[in-house]
């Protein structure tokens, strides 16, 4: 890809990410037990999203373990994406019961993922733009945030 269609590729890939905290920031200012987005319960909109977001980064997780599928890192990798994406679905499932611990367990995701990225790559590199792993960091940051916040006010 030329220079100037990877920079247009990687602006919307910022955009598209930094948008993608939109609802976790909709959800957080309308923290009350009781509030509606959409006519459903912030608190469930925020797990169900953040369940939805944690599977989507296991898919980027397959791209890591494939392109390198040689590695002996790729074998464990799929297992554990798999084993993360998982754990999203079932925050979905419990989150009306319990709240507090479907954050936990989205936050312990997103740390688990953001993780095993940066080892993946320390072990066997990447084809992704340095940007990508910026705007990660970031955005990895910005949800953990969110989690804490979302902890904070749920009692």
């Amino acid at each position: 890809m030329d220079g100037v269609g990877q920079s247009r590729t990687e602006q919307l890939m910022a955009w598209l990410g930094y948008l993608g905290l939109l609802p976790f920031a909709l959800c957080i200012v309308s923290f009350d037990p009781d509030a509606q987005i959409f006519g459903l319960n912030a608190r469930l909109v925020f797990v169900a999203y953040s369940g939805i977001i944690l599977s989507f980064l296991c898919g980027i997780l397959w791209s890591h373990a494939l392109s390198s599928s040689d590695h002996a890192m790729s074998f464990p990798l799929l297992l554990l994406s798999n084993l993360i994406c998982l754990m999203g679905w079932l925050v979905i499932l419990i989150a009306p019961a319990q709240f507090q611990l479907a954050l936990v367990v989205t936050l312990l995701g997103y740390g688990c993922v953001w993780m095993l990225e940066r080892i993946k790559t320390n072990a066997m590199g990447d084809n992704f733009p340095k940007s990508y792993h910026t705007l990660r960091n970031h955005l990895t940051l910005s949800v953990a945030i969110a989690h804490i916040i979302a902890l904070a006010g749920a009692s």
